[in-house]
């Protein structure tokens, strides 16, 4: 309901008031009577206004309070080593002890590798059983302008939603990235005992539509000793 409708309603109910006072005193209101009811009718009128006009605020701040818990559980899954091992600013990792590939490879500018030592060459599109080697489609280190090591959730929120990072993705292409991209569906089926992210897949995305539909706020990031 819009906020014209509840103070039209809010100003017809003062003179309904004001009608009937004036009815049962017979015109024989005294002036300060009469100016003492129109003070308490403004006064009421601008009492209702306030509030609903401060509606539309509390729906935006409480909606924008979820949206900032639901992105509070979504970086426990960024954080996890299944994402955590290829956002990295160096050089890939493995397992969930963040140990260094092995051969040591350099992701090269497309995050693909270099020379004779390219992703593709051992990870396929799918997990190999017998060596142990996991794979997907598209398998390759995330760009080093995504790396999220070192950084704390209000960073990788900045960094996530910042369109010379993050290959120039809007919010709602970094939901349907979440929903579609292999790499991060592999999370949730990496086999060989891997630990998956702390999250089911589904609650994960579940949380990025609410997030995105918020807007996308980030928690405020906290100065350090350096910047106080």
């Amino acid at each position: 309901m819009s906020t014209s409708i509840e103070l039209f309603r809010c100003q017809h109910l003062v003179k309904l008031v004001e009608d009937a006072y004036i009815g049962r005193m017979s015109f024989h209101v005294e002036l300060r009577d009469w100016l003492g009811l129109t003070a308490l009718s403004l006064l009421v009128a601008i009492g209702v206004y306030s509030v609903v006009a401060a509606a539309p605020n509390s729906k935006k701040a409480a909606k924008e309070e979820r949206a900032l818990a639901s992105f509070a559980k979504m970086v426990t899954v960024l954080q996890s080593p299944r994402c955590m091992n290829c956002h990295r600013s160096d050089v890939p990792r493995v397992r969930d002890t963040a140990r260094h590939h092995v051969p040591r490879v350099e992701p090269g500018k497309d995050g693909s590798g270099i020379g004779g030592l390219r992703c593709v060459i051992c990870h396929r599109a799918s997990n190999n059983k017998r060596s142990r080697i996991p794979g997907a489609v598209g398998w390759q280190q995330a760009p080093y302008s995504m790396s999220w090591d070192g950084l704390s959730a209000a960073e990788i929120c900045d960094n996530l939603k910042d369109r010379s990072m993050n290959g120039d993705r809007g919010l709602d292409d970094l939901k349907g990235y979440f929903e579609h991209d292999h790499l991060v569906q592999w999370a949730w089926k990496p086999g060989q005992n891997r630990s998956k992210p702390p999250l089911a897949y589904e609650d994960f995305l579940a949380h990025v539509a609410r997030w995105v539909d918020a807007g996308g706020p980030c928690p405020k990031i906290l100065p350090t000793t350096e910047t106080q």
